[in-house]
């Protein structure tokens, strides 16, 4: 009599926090998206690409409306002509569609004519525009991606928006925002000549007419402000935080808000301002908490121990320490366990 084999449940994949703004910006591609719209959508892992498909069904599902009806196309082959099989898929769908191109990096990569399907691509883009009166979004791993920018350079010029899913590493999520905030690292008297190149590159983004620049101009503000703060320089750094707050919100890069907000924390707890800390932090951490960003969690812990301290909460203090102390750990990151310890300390004497 045999035994049945355990049940394995797979365990859902965790994006990071690259991936969900990726995510988000697909969203608001395919919603903005009007006639045809081409998206190039860069990605090396299958499995990462399922997910990014059935999260975004569940969306359109759970009550986004807004969003196309999603139809997802494998590639039929090299027998097949593409522009004609695209067409030929586009017949009798809604008004407003998408439909997603996967699979055809195997027959591109062949040494036997493979570059010809691009080539394909890139002289049939009229008809493929006029038969498909939708969003033609098409998945590609990077090296493929690379020959069509070179193979087929003008269908790549026509592109509305390109994207970029990779595997989630904490490790690397810890290294990002690390450089992201390497204002902290820089010796104190390079600060004013940061302030200075900061305020240039802010004005300079203010006149830029580019939508695409807002995210930079987001992020060049989160520095100015963490530089002010290290100046000591604390309504400056709140203004232009509280800036970067904003236009993080506009373009829904949750990461960078609660980055920003975490900051204003910040600056509240070095002001006394125990209500307005514990507040921002408190809208900071489930922000961290969803995108499954260990680091920035552990640091947000951290700041909140450092809080309850200042109010005098000891326990509450060692119970916040502990629970970064384990994030901390699992990534093995020097720089946060020395941070903790040396609270823990404070803590004990």
């Amino acid at each position: 009599m045999g035994v049945d084999s355990p049940t394995v449940e797979k365990r859902p994949l965790i994006l990071g926090p690259r991936n969900e703004e990726e995510l988000r910006a697909l969203i608001r591609a395919l919603a903005g998206a009007k006639g045809f719209t081409l998206l190039l959508i860069r990605c090396d892992d299958l499995r990462l690409r399922e997910e990014i498909t059935a999260r975004l069904r569940r969306r359109k599902h759970h009550g986004m409306a807004h969003l196309p009806e999603m139809v997802e196309l494998p590639y039929p082959g090299r027998h097949v002509r593409l522009h004609k099989f695209l067409a030929s898929s586009a017949k009798d769908l809604p008004s407003y569609s998408a439909l997603f191109l996967c699979g055809m990096e195997e027959a591109i990569r062949t040494d036997d004519g493979g570059l010809a399907i691009l080539h394909e691509l890139n002289l049939a883009r009229e008809l493929i525009k006029s038969s498909v009166p939708h969003v033609l979004a098409i998945w590609l791993p990077a090296d493929v991606m690379g020959l069509l920018v070179t193979e087929a350079p003008d269908l790549w010029a026509w592109r509305a928006a390109e994207l970029e899913f990779a595997p989630f590493s904490p490790h690397a999520v810890a290294e990002t925002r690390q450089e992201h905030r390497q204002t902290w690292e820089l010796p104190y008297d390079e600060l004013h000549t940061e302030v200075v190149r900061l305020q240039d590159l802010v004005q300079k983004l203010e006149r830029s007419q580019d939508r695409g620049d807002i995210s930079r101009l987001a992020g060049a503000l989160e520095r100015l402000g963490d530089s002010y703060a290290r100046l000591y320089e604390l309504t400056e750094a709140t203004q232009a935080l509280g800036r970067a707050l904003t236009f993080y919100r506009e373009i829904g890069a949750r990461l960078g808000e609660a980055n920003c907000i975490q900051s204003l924390g910040d600056i509240a707890l070095e002001r006394s301002d125990h209500a307005e800390a514990r507040r921002r932090y408190e809208e900071a951490l489930p922000i961290y908490e969803e995108f499954g960003d260990p680091y920035s969690m552990a640091v947000c812990l951290l700041a909140v121990a450092k809080l309850e301290q200042a109010m005098g909460h000891l326990d509450e203090a060692t119970i916040r320490l502990e629970a970064a102390q384990k994030l901390a750990e699992e990534l093995d990151h020097a720089g946060l366990l020395e941070a903790i310890e040396d609270l823990r300390a404070r803590l004990a004497s």
